[in-house]
């Protein structure tokens, strides 16, 4: 191993410094990452396109920067199976440069992102994951999870010396719903055993044909109960979605109507799903998190009603920022 250390000026040509050794030397002040939450992968909406927003990064010690909105292609969907793409911010090093690609999937019954180059030669952060469905003309928004707050994919910088690691804050968020979720169905097996106890006790009570036929209701009960689960589902609300108009009583009010996707990849929203409190994930960037919050108070105060595959969320107040919106929902079925 040898020792270096530097700058220092030079004498008679004796202190040379390579580009390599300056970017080392910006490395080890200013991690790997976005700039404060910048450069959020977004949808078109009405193409195979993405977009990718303003903002600043680091990849090793060299900087990226892109002063306005960046749209990138995505390739023609297959015919007959899914896959998901890659939207990644690649250092070339051969070439001297970064840029902003979409790195194309493998269609699959189960499709897998790649997992991002890192050589000696190329290094890639992974901004964002976009699923493309078999047959799709166009993108929405609930087809990119964003991948910017992974340190292990990407990372979100705050200062010149931090990084703020919000990987522990994703999974705690992550391991909540899966919690929620398994607690909800514990919650729904006590009730049935409890009913179960109590009708032992009365049956004898009841004649041949009531107890035949409150069995029959027993069973139809049962059957929603075993197949009633808690899932999340998950829509964009942008700021200039909203429409206005006033409710029954000539309140101002304001709707917009998303595409929701359930993320746990259970069954799809429909009008009869039971949706719950609204959420959102916080980005560690405090300026940023406040604004969401208020949106999330906003929308939380109002009325979702779900629709097949949608919410359509009514407000008394209207948002001033776009926000990902997480709603806990409970799909029942019956026999």
């Amino acid at each position: 191993m040898a020792e270096s250390s530097g700058f220092f000026a030079s004498v008679n040509g004796d202190r040379r410094y390579k580009t390599d050794w300056l970017a080392e030397y910006i490395r080890a002040i200013i991690s790997d990452g976005v700039l404060d939450g910048t450069m959020a992968v977004t949808a078109t909406g009405d193409n195979m396109q993405v977009q990718v927003l303003a903002g600043k990064g680091w990849i090793l010690g060299y900087l990226y920067s892109n002063d306005s909105t960046l749209p990138l292609n995505i390739g023609i969907a297959d015919g007959a199976l899914p896959r998901i793409d890659t939207v990644v911010l690649r250092l070339d090093r051969n070439a001297r440069s970064i840029h902003a690609y979409v790195v194309q999937g493998i269609p699959a019954a189960a499709p897998e992102a790649k997992e991002p180059i890192r050589n000696s030669e190329v290094h890639e952060l992974v901004l964002a994951y976009v699923r493309v469905e078999a047959g799709a003309t166009s993108i929405t928004q609930s087809a990119i999870a964003d991948k910017r707050l992974d340190n292990g994919l990407c990372g979100i910088v705050h200062a010149v010396i931090e990084q703020i690691d919000t990987t522990d804050l994703l999974r705690q968020m992550e391991d909540w719903f899966e919690l929620y979720k398994q607690q909800a169905d514990k919650d729904l097996e006590t009730f049935e055993a409890t009913f179960l106890v109590w009708f032992e006790g009365v049956k004898g009570q009841l004649s041949t044909d009531a107890a035949g036929h409150l069995q029959n209701q027993m069973d139809t009960a049962n059957a929603r109960i075993t197949n009633e689960a808690i899932y999340v589902y998950t829509g964009r609300l942008l700021v200039d979605g909203w429409t206005a108009g006033t409710d029954e009583q000539g309140t101002a009010c304001w709707t917009q109507t998303v595409a929701a996707t359930n993320r746990d990849g259970g069954p799809p929203l429909t009008a009869s799903t039971q949706l719950f409190g609204p959420m959102d994930l916080p980005t560690g960037v405090r300026e940023t998190d406040e604004v969401l919050a208020e949106v999330l108070r906003i929308v939380n105060d109002g009325k979702p009603t779900p629709g097949e595959g949608t919410v359509t969320c009514k407000v008394w107040e209207l948002p001033e920022a776009d926000a990902q919106i997480y709603w806990p929902g409970k799909t029942g079925g019956t026999t």
